[in-house]
């Protein structure tokens, strides 16, 4: 089945094909989640005249394989909700095609942003709209801090276009006619001076000083905390003129909880057992992203990925060695890294090399897409796994990835 042969068509929510492909969808979103964390629009939700449903259908057989919906809201922006593919008919190109129709009726209603709400655990969606430049952003509208979610925003037309949207820190500001944004002071009528990399570098130091004003924030509390503990223990000293004696008890701290992560070992167990080789690799890069604790973010950074703890990295590639019978695997990919780049922390001038001959390159320059990848044992040797697209060590994209598999590869025993 090729991309060219799927139709997105505007459909009635309770046409039959629709119905079926909703339902699919709160059956897979119903094992992952618990009641009060799924916040998917019901049929007769995505019956309001403000939301607009599209299905993917099959040409040929008129079979429903995927949907999307696009609701407008007041303020201007644009909500993306029920993105759904059936599990048999994905890495075929048509969740892209659905997140295109949307992005393209989002422009033509002249809607300055397009957001959503997803779960933690569908990585693939989460792969999709970074692949769209979706970036992580704040809860919105009704939404409410939940463990389970984490949201995302696109800016249309890089921002330039929105006089109420601040391109620096992603705000929508009170007052159309602001010259300077509310929040961040960035002066808008400035933003068509730039060009797209200058925006993203500012956006990136606007990025930097919130997280150092937030460090500075922390440290004043601990001050406060010390000065105000030390205050307490002068007093008790002055109003004690005969100090009790000394209790020798020693009372430890209780230990922190530790989590459980044997659940998501099992689904990679159960995963590589079937040799279901790209949802092994999509739980392999949940299980390392989980650890790390790093589950609202969806992603880690080559400093996340530099503190993995070696025993588990090992447990996992002893898992894929074992279900490839040595075809697949980090210490696969590590002793290809190893014969090319001479065991160095950089592989700058090495690594198209490398990925080529791992399959992840073609002619030295063509990356390819994460669908486009092989999940089968007639992959070249070391092709798995690579942890997801966007999700680990390849969050900067292909050819910017040496730095997070270097290191992904230095705490590999």
């Amino acid at each position: 089945m090729s991309t060219d042969a799927i139709e997105i068509l505007i459909s009635p929510p309770d046409k039959p094909g629709a119905r079926q492909i909703l339902a699919a969808s709160d059956a897979y979103l119903a094992e992952l989640y618990p009641p009060e964390s799924n916040y998917a629009s019901s049929p007769a939700e995505l019956e309001a005249p403000e939301i607009t449903f599209w299905i993917a259908q099959d040409a040929p057989t008129s079979m429903v394989l995927g949907c999307i919906a696009l609701k407008m809201e007041a303020a201007g922006y644009g909500e993306i909700k029920r993105l759904f593919v059936q599990p048999s008919a994905r890495g075929k190109g048509i969740g892209s095609k659905l997140m295109q129709t949307v992005i393209d009726a989002a422009q033509q209603q002249e809607l300055h942003t397009l957001r959503l709400e997803t779960g933690i655990y569908q990585t693939e969606a989460i792969a999709l709209y970074q692949k769209f430049d979706f970036a992580p952003t704040e809860p919105f509208g009704d939404y409410e801090d939940d463990p389970y979610s984490v949201y995302y925003q696109k800016s249309l037309n890089d921002g330039f276009a929105n006089p109420t949207l601040c391109p620096v820190c992603q705000r929508t500001q009170s007052e159309p006619s602001l010259t300077l944004c509310h929040y961040c002071a960035w002066p808008l009528t400035e933003t068509l001076l730039l060009s797209t990399a200058q925006l993203v570098w500012v956006r990136q130091v606007w990025q930097q000083m919130q997280q150092g004003q937030a460090l500075q924030e922390q440290l004043a509390q601990v001050q406060a905390t010390i000065l105000a503990g030390v205050a307490n223990i002068a007093s008790q000293f002055a109003a004690t003129p005969e100090p009790e004696p000394a209790d020798e008890t020693i009372s430890l701290p209780a230990p922190e909880p530790q989590m459980d992560y044997e659940p998501l070992w099992a689904q990679v167990s159960q995963a590589l057992s079937q040799q279901q080789w790209q949802a092994a690799d999509l739980r392999s890069a949940q299980l390392l992203v989980a650890i790390a604790q790093r589950e609202r973010q969806g992603y880690l950074s080559p400093e996340d990925v530099a503190v993995l703890p070696p025993e588990l990295l090992l447990r996992l590639d002893e898992l894929w060695l074992e279900a490839s019978e040595g075809h697949f695997g980090l210490s696969v990919q590590k002793q290809h890294h190893i014969a090319l780049s001479g065991n160095r922390a950089r592989i700058t001038q090495v690594w198209p090399k490398l990925a080529t001959e791992l399959g992840w390159c073609q002619f030295g320059d063509q990356w390819l897409t994460y669908e486009e990848l092989s999940f089968d044992l007639d992959a070249p040797q070391g092709h798995l796994p690579v942890l997801g697209d966007g999700l680990v060590w390849f969050v900067g994209g292909w050819s910017g990835a040496f730095e997070g598999f270097t290191k992904l590869m230095s705490r590999l025993p």
